[in-house]
């Protein structure tokens, strides 16, 4: 006879509550929650029981939901702990139409100023897009994408006058900026997310520095920069600036004496992932620079290329053979381990470095080269600090690694492989709904063992 799914214990239920909610590979968090709204419809003991998993990872994919949720956060405030919000074109046009507009009923923005405004356990808000590519993705539409992002500050600071968020850790935005007066707010934030399509405009680094001055706890930082300066480029023949070439990660580590994790890479989807370098060259002598103001960095990923421009404009040459191409790749190699060995001695903790560098492709992509950082035993330490590590190259070509989208309207996520250079591809895996089934079973199959021998020692006694 069959098992009664409500004669399980809450605990069980809870379980099994848990498992219908879809997350991302890689990152962890809800990305779709409706197989736990259709439990919950089901009976009263079940609405009961997914309660507090539907209050505590807030999913929301329309504004029409965000409005419907601001409405009632009141009754479920002390439960939320994330809010994930999924912009289609629709939904992203609709934040982008009243960022310039005075606060409004009618504004998406006063309906998550109410939500937030209440959630005072809130520890993480992401704002991103569905989809990188396809037709509900606001990146394949051109009208709807500002160079400098959304900027919000203005709207923010008229929805949240008086509003603090001490308790938020982890905050990510897709094409947000002026985010200034919503840092402010959030004192003790470790971990800021800012991503847009190539990049932001090279002036919007510079309000990056300035914000970040209000979360000195932050400790990893993404940010799609187009460009790492803080002032514009000086006219040619006016000398060396290297140092203003590079301004911003300088004056991030300045600013932010705890960053551990640094990534200044950005990315373009049509339709697949691909790196977009920053064509200024690096040298060691501003690697150096750099990794001096960032004592406590483990992870540092930057959108240059370092070694000699002419093995540089080898690769970048159609016309060139093979040979010259895996010879100027072996040269490029050799010159980036010997960087990375010494400017290594700066950081007492790093652990891995990446630089983009022109593929020997002529899909015209691009190859990151990662190299990872060991440290070696102290009986076999040398002498020499320099050699008290060990460098790994990942010589391969991989690409931009999965950002954090949503795909919510496929209840399978398919996980992303390298393939070649500067592309992404993927493979199936399991749907939820299977994963689902098998971790039910499984639970299912465990209680009935369990009622058994229940009923066994029962008898006996």
């Amino acid at each position: 006879m069959g098992l009664n799914l409500l004669y399980l214990p809450n605990e069980l239920l809870w379980d099994i509550a848990s498992l219908c909610i879809t997350r991302h590979p890689h990152e962890g968090y809800a990305i779709r929650n409706d197989d736990v709204v259709a439990l919950s419809s089901t009976c009263r003991r079940l609405r009961a029981v997914t309660y507090g998993t539907l209050s505590q990872d807030l999913v929301i994919t329309s504004e029409r939901q965000l409005k419907a949720v601001a409405k009632i956060i009141h009754t479920v405030a002390v439960h939320v702990r994330e809010v994930n919000l999924f912009l289609d074109v629709d939904f992203y046009a609709s934040f982008k139409t009243f960022a310039a507009r005075a606060p409004s009923a009618a504004s998406p923005f006063m309906a998550l100023s109410t939500l937030l405004s209440q959630a005072t356990y809130l520890q993480a808000l992401r704002i991103r897009v569905t989809q990188n590519h396809g037709e509900r993705s606001p990146w394949c539409r051109p009208f709807l994408l500002r160079p400098d992002g959304i900027p919000v500050g203005n709207i923010l600071e008229s929805c949240l006058p008086h509003f603090s968020f001490p308790n938020l850790r982890i905050l990510e935005l897709d094409a947000f900026s002026d985010i200034k007066p919503l840092l402010r707010r959030t004192p003790n934030l470790q971990r800021l997310r800012l991503t847009q399509p190539a990049g932001f405009v090279e002036w919007t680094n510079a309000e990056l520095v300035s914000a970040v001055r209000h979360v000195p706890k932050l400790s990893e930082l993404v940010y799609s920069a187009s460009s790492l300066r803080l002032q514009p480029r000086p006219p040619s023949g006016a000398g060396p600036d290297a140092v203003t070439a590079f301004g911003l990660p300088i004056a991030l580590g300045r600013t932010l004496p705890q960053l551990q994790f640094l990534d200044l890479r950005s990315s373009w989807y049509e339709p697949d992932a691909v790196f977009v370098p920053n064509e200024e060259p690096l040298d060691l002598e501003t690697l150096c620079e750099i990794l001096r103001y960032l004592p406590h960095a483990q992870q540092v990923h930057l959108p240059n290329f370092l070694g000699d421009p002419k093995e540089i404009a080898t690769l970048q040459f159609a016309a060139a053979s093979d040979r010259s191409r895996g010879a100027a790749i072996q040269k490029l190699a050799i010159q980036e381990q010997q960087a990375v060995l010494e400017a290594s001695a700066f950081v007492p903790n790093l652990r891995t470095i990446s630089f983009l560098r022109p593929s020997a492709s002529t899909s015209g992509s691009d190859q990151c080269a990662e190299y990872t950082i060991s440290s070696l035993s102290r009986s076999l330490r040398r002498p020499s600090r320099i050699h008290e590590r060990v460098i790994l190259a990942k010589h391969r070509e991989v690409d931009a690694r999965p950002l954090s989208r949503s795909h919510t309207e496929t209840k399978g996520w398919n996980m992303p492989k390298i393939q070649k250079a500067g592309h992404l591809s993927s493979r199936d895996h399991r749907t939820t709904a299977t994963m689902l089934v098998e971790a039910g079973g499984r639970l299912l199959g465990e209680a009935s063992r369990m009622l058994h021998y229940s009923a066994l020692a029962a008898a006996r006694g």
